[in-house]
């Protein structure tokens, strides 16, 4: 387990245009999950809500075009599952993607794991991470496609904005059913069940912003499968997957369909370890606690005064309330107790240019383990 020591913070968001005009509060407990109308009261008499820069002090202001929000608060991070050094290659394009000596990374991403600092993630996420330990400067690793925090697996990035343009050139014909796709991409999954179905060829719509689901009005996708091995002690196929079109969740809404979900993917039916899942989530919630308890010196913004800074750690629900305040200030993904990772990972990416093709690979999850006779060398692309 990987978690940060806490540090005292000042978030800012800029107003959104759905804001304007709505009183501060309103916006503050529906964006902001972990606002209780009595914990925000709190932060307001005390002077750590800000509308730019100045404290506020009723909480009926309505809030205008270009204003900014501030919230000073003691900030915990949840932890992520990641080795001692996160894996991964370099590779060169060839002359004819005219990029020169640039470089393309392809990291071996651990389940769990964001890609960009968001939400309660910051230190913990990815990018941030490999550019530590690359000796990278700050916010110059740019990610060339995107992968779910659950998902582990190839990640292709660069520091450099033509073999940025020349991978993402290549990627923009993914969707274009039925023609000649430049990018080729093979994934593992491990889903419950003998896996007999060669293919799925059925729309994949959006049931919400983060769920997908086979919709009649969904744009046309098409997934191709190939299974590897059976273990009949658990009832568990490990099945190789080939995403021919690149819609939203496509592997795991059409695993679903089919009946057999990913094991661990509870957003898709996928079954999970109770037992173990609570026992990490515990693990999560005191190795939190703990961490905090062992920070001798407050890590803080050096804007903030030292009153804000001890003001902040007071009403800070983790520390206030141990770990029934963690358990309110995270959701159980974010704890590692279900949902934080699936058993789908991106093995290959096949880049094709005119003159050459560029194949980027990670080795093989430690979940293929249960399964035998599983080499890479077996593993081979589906046509």
């Amino acid at each position: 387990l990987r978690v940060p020591p806490p540090v005292v913070r000042v978030l800012r968001s800029a107003v959104k245009g759905r804001w304007c005009g709505k009183p501060l509060t309103t916006v503050l407990s529906s964006e902001f999950h972990e606002f209780s109308l009595k914990w925000m009261q709190q932060l307001i008499d005390a002077r750590l809500i800000k509308v730019n820069g100045v404290p506020v002090s009723k909480s009926d202001g309505l809030l205008q075009k270009e204003d900014t929000v501030e919230r000073v608060v003691h900030w915990h991070e949840p932890p992520i599952i990641v080795p001692e050094t996160i894996s991964l290659t370099k590779h060169s394009l060839p002359d004819t993607a005219n990029c020169g000596n640039g470089i393309l990374y392809c990291i071996n991403k651990p389940a769990s794991v964001p890609v960009y600092p968001s939400g309660p993630y910051y230190s913990n996420s990815l990018l941030m991470m490999v550019e530590a330990q690359e000796g990278l400067p700050p916010k110059s690793l740019v990610p060339c496609h995107r992968i779910d925090r659950a998902t582990s697996g190839v990640l292709l990035c660069t520091i450099d904005s033509k073999v940025s343009r020349a991978v993402q050139g290549r990627m923009a014909s993914r969707n274009e059913v039925g023609t000649q796709h430049p990018i080729k991409k093979l994934y593992l999954a491990r889903v419950q069940g003998k896996f007999p179905d060669p293919s799925s060829s059925v729309p994949v719509g959006a049931a919400s912003m983060m769920h997908r689901s086979v919709s009649r009005d969904g744009k046309q996708a098409i997934s191709r499968f190939r299974l590897l091995s059976y273990d009949a002690a658990t009832d568990q196929s490990l099945v190789s997957c080939c995403p021919i079109t690149g819609r939203g969740h496509q592997l795991r809404v059409h695993l679903q369909f089919i009946g057999l979900p990913i094991h661990n993917d509870v957003e898709y039916g996928g079954v999970i370890n109770t037992k173990k899942m609570q026992e990490q989530k515990d693990a999560s919630i005191k190795s939190m606690l703990d961490v905090s308890k062992a920070t001798s010196v407050c890590l803080r913004d050096k804007s903030l005064s030292e009153e804000e800074v001890e003001t902040a750690i007071r009403l800070c629900k983790c520390c206030c309330n141990g770990k029934e305040g963690v358990k309110e200030a995270f959701n159980t993904a974010q704890l590692l107790g279900g949902g934080h990772e699936v058993d789908l990972h991106a093995l290959r990416y096949s880049i094709s240019f005119d003159d050459a093709t560029v194949e980027c690979a990670t080795d093989l999850p430690p979940w293929v383990t249960s399964f035998e006779d599983v080499t890479l060398n077996r593993i081979a692309w589906l046509t």
